[in-house]
């Protein structure tokens, strides 16, 4: 389960030294996202995938061949490709066919997050351009390996973790805590944090077990009471979401 935590660190540390109008681009997108409250988006995905369910009936005998954009734009919105992957067989890809309505389908799939969000309200428009525009940058400081989907759960993991700790969510917080995150991620003092998460994951996970790796981090210290956070906060994240203990059980002890 270290390897959680190593990736955490890894990533976050190599915001050390980025520029102020570039954390500022993700804070705000950061802001949009979380001011965006509750909204309905059925009736408008609906009549987006309904448009694009015909135009793939129309070219169902020939290649759909959807690019790399056309295919992020998908997974920007969180949607599934499944509906259109049956048509992609083996003999179509082949024949390399290329239809009017297929290029029409492409240009469909490369705006439909947009368009979806588009239909939504203003606010929800606003975070979807924000999120592909910043898109490239976040990906760009991905450690190898590192697929955009992750990088984003762990960036706004990390926002979410400086707003609460902090107080506020600037570019001084952020900063800050990425500071914090590279000097853990570079220090000896982390390996025996590492090797407490990766005792704990084999062990029995009994109270004993637990209530061990609670008294470690009680006693674990690092010259730096941001990073202490980080290791406490990131400790108890995997113990509750990929140990699954409960957070009864880590009270009690």
């Amino acid at each position: 389960m270290s390897t959680d935590l190593i990736t955490y660190l890894n990533y976050m540390s190599t915001w050390d030294t980025e520029s102020d109008d570039n954390i500022k681009r993700v804070i705000e997108e950061q802001e949009l996202f979380t001011a965006m409250g509750d909204f309905q988006s059925d009736s408008v995905v609906d009549k987006e995938f309904k448009m694009l369910t015909d135009l793939a009936m129309e070219v169902r005998n020939h290649t759909i061949a959807a690019d790399a954009a056309a295919v992020s734009a998908i997974w920007s919105f969180g949607l599934s490709m499944a509906a259109f992957a049956v048509l992609e067989t083996t003999e179509m890809i082949e024949k390399s066919v290329i239809s009017s309505k297929s290029k029409e389908l492409n240009e469909k799939l490369k705006t439909i997050d947009t368009d979806i969000a588009a239909g939504i309200n203003p606010s929800v428009s606003s975070y979807i351009n924000k999120y592909k525009a910043n898109n490239e940058l976040i990906s760009a400081k991905a450690p190898k390996g590192l697929d955009n989907r992750r990088c984003r759960a762990i960036f706004m993991q990390f926002m979410a973790h400086v707003h609460r700790s902090a107080g506020k969510l600037d570019v001084k917080s952020f900063k800050t805590y990425a500071e914090s995150a590279r000097k853990l991620f570079n220090s000896p003092e982390i390996e025996a944090v590492y090797a407490a998460l990766d005792k704990l994951n084999l062990s029995g996970k009994a109270d004993k077990d637990i209530l061990e790796f609670i008294n470690f981090l009680k006693g674990w210290s690092f010259p730096d009471q941001w990073a202490v956070s980080i290791v406490r906060t990131l400790s108890f994240g995997v113990m509750v979401y990929k140990l699954n203990i409960a957070n009864e059980e880590i009270r009690v002890c």
